[in-house]
């Protein structure tokens, strides 16, 4: 063998072992770079959306199942007057081809540490490991109110479902502190309005309640002042709900002497109220036992319900006695 060709066979050896030693150099290096590409980068990504504001972002990231109620549109979760989390330390804990992900946030004046499932999602150009989040980060959230079925959840309108002497609903909302308002379709009402806390471990609840204005007062005042002044008229003296001793025909005068002139208690829950005193004053034909019958003055209050549909409101008398 010539001299040159030697050289050139040591020459082309050297060349594959210096190739072998970049190759397995190239391997040590990509292997260290995957061990250190955890997935708190993706995580931290997506809770910036969550916490800037951003649910199209979010959800684009990770995607919601279907069939559920949600209210995560950039609308609501961007509104004036929603609190978004704050986002502290976050860590992870790796085996193989999935982990976990811990992420210290605050909400409010409270602090919670998120769980966030991730797995391996597809290898960039073939080599670098990336994560993906397994599940989107999102909690039911019961709205509760008594009074009416319309609410605004952070500016966006909802209706309620109805539920024995109320209404509710549940949805599925990004973690944040949402101004929830009870609008109110009657005069006979007031709205109410609470915040709804939606965070990590818990189940977001609020219950709202529209009370009662003065002109629920005023209008039953009203109604039964009417219906007082009907038990000493002839014929509807005789109504069922009169008092026991206004309804009888043989009477020369009926008369009301003291009027009702005050609510004095109503229960905003059951829609039941009671008056004040009311006093009527009956006068009896004479007889031949009793010549000169005297007045007798017959004192009682009146008990009874009373509906609201819209700006209208009716009363049932129960009793008066």
């Amino acid at each position: 063998m010539s001299r040159r060709a030697k050289r050139a066979i040591i020459g082309t050896a050297v060349s594959v072992g210096a190739i072998g030693v970049l190759l397995g150099g190239a391997a040590v290096a990509l292997n260290v770079i995957n061990a250190n590409r955890g997935p708190e980068g993706v995580v931290q990504e997506y809770l910036a959306h969550l916490a800037n504001g951003d649910a199209a972002a979010a959800t684009a990231m990770v995607p919601v199942p279907p069939d559920l109620e949600y209210i995560i549109d950039n609308d609501v979760f961007a509104a004036d007057g929603v609190q978004h989390i704050v986002v502290g330390e976050v860590t992870s804990e790796v085996q193989d081809d999935s982990g976990m992900v811990s992420a210290e946030i605050t909400l409010g004046d409270a602090e919670y540490t998120v769980f966030i499932a991730v797995s391996a999602g597809e290898s960039d150009y073939g080599l670098l490991r990336t994560w993906v989040i397994d599940n989107p980060l999102v909690h039911p959230a019961q709205v509760w109110a008594i009074g009416s079925d319309e609410v605004t959840i952070a500016g966006s309108a909802q209706t309620l479902s109805p539920y024995f002497d109320g209404h509710n609903a549940t949805f599925m909302m990004y973690p944040a502190i949402y101004p929830v308002t009870l609008e109110s379709d009657s005069i006979y009402r007031s709205g109410d309005a609470q915040s709804l806390v939606v965070a990590p471990g818990r189940n977001g609840v609020v219950s709202l309640q529209a009370s009662l204005t003065d002109d629920v007062k005023d209008e039953i005042l009203a109604q039964v002042q009417d219906f007082v002044t009907a038990c000493t008229e002839v014929p509807t003296n005789m109504d069922y709900d009169c008092p026991a001793k206004v309804k009888n025909k043989d009477l020369a005068s009926l008369e009301v002497t003291t009027q009702v002139s005050d609510v004095a208690w109503i229960d905003e829950e059951l829609l039941h109220f009671e008056t004040d005193s009311a006093t009527i004053t009956i006068l009896r034909n004479p007889t031949a036992a009793v010549p000169n019958p005297k007045p007798e003055e017959i004192v009682f209050e009146v008990y009874g319900t009373f509906t609201i549909t819209g700006d209208v409101l009716e009363i049932d008398i129960d009793h008066a006695w």
